[in-house]
């Protein structure tokens, strides 16, 4: 028996998002155009949201040049220039007109007293889930506006559902949080399936060796198995 396993694909989408989450950087489409208000606001040193889960300690981030003297809450003056103070979270100092983890979407916050109304998805809600995973039709594409840039990969918002889970709200970003969340909705029903198989393999291996025990007590006494036909 076969095993098909396209969430593999899924996984490797999972732990890039992930990272791309983990840096802080702002998607190549642009931020929040945000409030006049904002607009006015001298440019300032902020923190971004580093890793969701601070433990695995500092790792260098590609791209980005070592702080210096900047710290969290001095004037700056290139808006979105960023710099590596080498934190344990690996969080990154970013030269914003507003705090860029106090956004729409902001920093993950998976605590259970950022939240109200929590619902533990059932078995046919994670269902509903992998279909739609495995439904994602992925691409690999370049930005219009860095068009020798790296090469991308993944979907593009038009192909998925209005109300999927890993479209933000407005339809124009990727939710990151609710994107990975379903592919692990996935994993898990790719797991509950793949432990199914592996029970029903375990049946199948004890019919064949009952019958091949029958096999041979025929082999063994073909008369005395020959008469019982006949009665």
């Amino acid at each position: 028996m076969k095993l098909h396993l396209p969430i593999q694909v899924l996984v490797l989408i999972y732990a890039t998002v992930l990272l791309t989450q983990c840096t802080g950087n702002a998607t190549p489409q642009g931020g929040d155009a945000g409030s006049t208000a904002d607009q006015n606001k001298a440019l300032k040193w902020y923190f971004t949201c580093g890793d969701p889960a601070c433990g695995r300690g500092y790792v260098k981030p590609k791209g980005v040049t070592e702080c210096k003297t900047e710290k969290a809450g001095d004037p700056c003056s290139t808006d979105a220039q960023k710099c590596d103070p080498k934190d344990n979270c690996n969080r990154l100092l970013q030269c914003s007109k507003s705090d860029p983890t106090k956004t729409q979407f902001g920093c993950p916050q998976s605590r259970r007293i950022y939240k109200k109304n929590i619902h533990y998805i059932q078995q046919r809600e994670r269902e509903a889930l992998y279909r739609q995973a495995l439904r994602i039709p992925l691409t690999t594409y370049h930005y219009k506006k860095q068009p020798k840039g790296k090469k991308h990969l993944g979907f593009i918002i038009e192909d998925l559902p209005s109300k999927s889970p890993a479209i933000a709200p407005g339809g124009q970003r990727v939710n990151l949080y609710g994107y990975t969340s379903m592919t692990l909705a996935a994993v898990q029903e790719q797991a509950k399936q793949m432990r199914a198989l592996r029970e029903d393999m375990k049946r199948l291996r004890v019919q064949l060796k009952r019958l091949q025990k029958e096999k041979n007590c025929v082999s063994l006494n073909p008369r005395k198995h020959h008469k019982k036909g006949v009665r």
